[in-house]
């Protein structure tokens, strides 16, 4: 265990030779909304350099980067490479944000129609899947995170940019770096075995590629059709009895309506008022006779269907 964590730090130390100091969330929000005014005021320039600051240093974040956060910062740099312009890396990282926060609005200056919002928003998701034959090896009681997502195996998008960070039982960062895709080094990796999400940890997961190709599965796989006398019945037609007392319930409310519309036959003035007043009466007794007929139609239907319907012998 000991060479293990070892190999970790070395691991850490190599990739992030930096981290004088930790780098708050605080420090992480304040250093986004100068990214933002920078956007606003069309200073693409000045923008480039603040995300090229931040980006060197949250592996130096001395807690998980909150995924909202890694979307806002993923954002702010699809909108900067686009107007470098960097199609490919605006594509990147805009795929990137929209994974971490689905949920993310757009600012104004990337309104509906805007190029980069249909390049992003028409784009499907890289493939996703286990890009080695190991696990995943975290400190006893700790975890790996993948861009603010607690990760359970070696799986990624293909091709776009991860902050990997691995913390200990005590919520301590041990490693934290940047790469690409499924590049995860050989000192993370270990043989294949269940991971537990650490005490201490109760935000967002990634799902694990098994899972979702579990999921996969049940939507695509066809639906078995019983025989006959395999399938499972209630004891009652329940749906035909409802429609059935629905109809008869609409035949006796017209039935009613027809009589009290009758009734004022005496109190009609004028000829026309009064076949107005008898075609009305007649509309509704036909309407009462249909939806009654429908009743016992639909509730003697239902019954004889769900008992398997009528059988005759010779």
């Amino acid at each position: 265990m000991i060479p293990a964590l070892i190999a970790r730090v070395a691991v850490a130390q190599s990739i992030d030779p930096g981290c004088a100091e930790p780098y708050t969330r605080l420090e992480l929000g304040a250093a986004l909304a100068q990214v933002t005014d920078a956007l606003t005021d069309e200073d693409i320039a000045d923008a480039r350099s603040r995300l090229s600051e931040i980006e060197a240093r949250m592996p130096c974040l001395d807690d998980v980067v909150d995924h909202r956060l890694f979307a806002r910062f993923a954002r702010h740099r699809a909108v900067a490479s686009f107007y470098a312009p960097d199609e490919n890396e605006a594509l990147r990282w805009g795929i990137a944000s929209r994974l971490a926060d689905p949920d993310l609005a757009w600012s104004r200056r990337v309104p509906v129609g805007h190029p980069l919002r249909d390049l992003v928003g028409d784009a499907e998701d890289p493939e996703y899947s286990r890009v080695a034959s190991g696990g995943l090896g975290p400190p006893r009681g700790g975890g790996v995170f993948l861009s603010g997502l607690l990760a359970f195996e070696p799986a990624a998008h293909e091709g776009l940019p991860l902050l990997v960070q691995v913390f200990d039982s005590e919520r301590r960062r041990v490693d934290a770096w940047w790469q690409v895709g499924g590049a995860f080094p050989a000192q993370l990796l270990t043989r294949p075995r269940p991971v537990a999400a650490p005490p201490w940890w109760d935000g967002p997961r990634v799902a694990p590629i098994s899972a979702t190709q579990a999921v996969a599965a049940a939507v695509t796989a066809p639906v078995p059709v019983l025989p006959q006398q395999e399938r499972t019945r209630s004891e009652v037609p329940v749906v035909p009895l409802v429609a059935s007392g629905a109809l008869a319930a609409t035949g006796v409310v017209a039935y009613i309506l027809a009589s009290s519309v009758s009734a004022t036959l005496p109190d009609q003035r004028t000829s026309r008022a009064l076949t107005a007043t008898r075609s009305r009466a007649n509309a509704l007794v036909i309407a009462s006779g249909v939806s009654i007929a429908g009743a016992v139609g639909v509730g003697a239907g239902g019954v004889l269907l769900h008992g398997g319907g009528i059988h005759i012998r010779f």
